[in-house]
């Protein structure tokens, strides 16, 4: 799917709870937006995965419990993304510990879960909180899954390894 930055987005039936994984492709071509959400949870404050974290090209996530965030954010990558390009983003949350992987490697990890996910939708491509309500995502996002259980490490770079070359060459992040 592609997503133009300022309306378009898809919203997703919250069939969610912890144990949980997110899994995807996502290349953003706007380094100027503040945020570009891969996806964000309902009600407010649950989690959100974002690309380019204040124009740092940073990839992030904020985990809350329904109301508020428990870090600023919970899991900082790091890592400066580059736009217009291709990358497999992949978050785990066994119940104990919250993983971010970025291409099949583990680039964050943090003792906060997700909590407070209620009968509202899932945002793909667009972030609604009490601060940001009209952040949308400029790219495209493709090969999105939900899976109700973390998946291992293992299972991680085994999905990222079997679907990698269909987003070009990725090579140098193995």
């Amino acid at each position: 799917f592609t997503f133009n930055g300022s309306s378009s987005y898809l919203s997703v039936p919250n069939l969610l709870s912890v144990p949980i994984t997110i899994s995807g492709y996502a290349k953003y071509t706007d380094q100027s937006k503040s945020y570009n959400t891969f996806i964000n949870g309902q009600p407010h404050n649950t989690i959100a995965i974002s690309l380019n974290r204040n124009g740092a090209g940073n990839l992030v996530v904020y985990i809350g419990n329904g109301s508020t965030w428990t870090g600023t954010p919970s899991i900082d990558s790091s890592t400066a993304l580059t736009v217009n390009t291709w990358y497999n983003i992949t978050y785990t949350c066994d119940g104990t510990i919250s993983i971010l992987y970025l291409n099949g490697i583990v680039v964050g990890t943090s003792p906060h879960i997700p909590s407070g996910f209620g009968s509202q939708n899932f945002f793909i491509g667009h972030l609604t909180d009490s601060v940001s309500s009209s952040e949308y995502f400029k790219g495209s996002i493709s090969s999105f899954q939900l899976y109700g259980r973390a998946l291992t490490a293992a299972e991680v770079s085994q999905n990222f390894n079997a679907t990698r070359k269909t987003y070009g060459d990725l090579s140098c992040w193995k």
